[in-house]
């Protein structure tokens, strides 16, 4: 929460308690009495440790992997982004075209006869 005043602060902290507390107030307002008692009745769940599944769990939650497999997606996402279909690359061929007027691909070239390459040019 950013505040220039107490005035946003305090409106802000006004609408972070209403924020906190809608789930609870609907559920006052708009639950039955029989449902909230067998809610309130309801006990915590246990779940008996399993030693092969927590270890498991723990690597695979584990800093390292989760960072490894973020990295691994993002390189991959950003490969993906350059080189697919209309991708980084043949945006970027697609705007030097139309400022050179120039290159193979170039329609620009074609149409307002340009020079097949940069080089070529005068």
């Amino acid at each position: 929460i950013q505040s220039h005043s107490y005035e946003d602060l305090i409106m802000n902290s006004l609408a972070l308690t209403f924020l906190i507390t809608i789930d609870e107030m609907v559920f006052a307002a708009f639950v039955p009495f029989r449902r909230k008692n067998w809610v309130s009745s309801a006990g915590t769940l246990e779940a008996a440790p399993h030693p092969v599944i927590d270890k498991c769990l723990t690597y695979l939650l584990h800093e390292l992997v989760c960072a490894c497999v973020l990295t691994l997606y993002v390189v991959f996402h950003i490969y993906y982004e350059y080189n697919r279909p209309y991708g980084k690359f043949e945006l970027a061929e697609a705007f030097r075209c139309t400022c050179q007027l120039s290159g193979e691909r170039c329609m620009a070239a074609q149409v307002v006869g340009g020079y097949p390459t940069v080089k070529s040019t005068p």
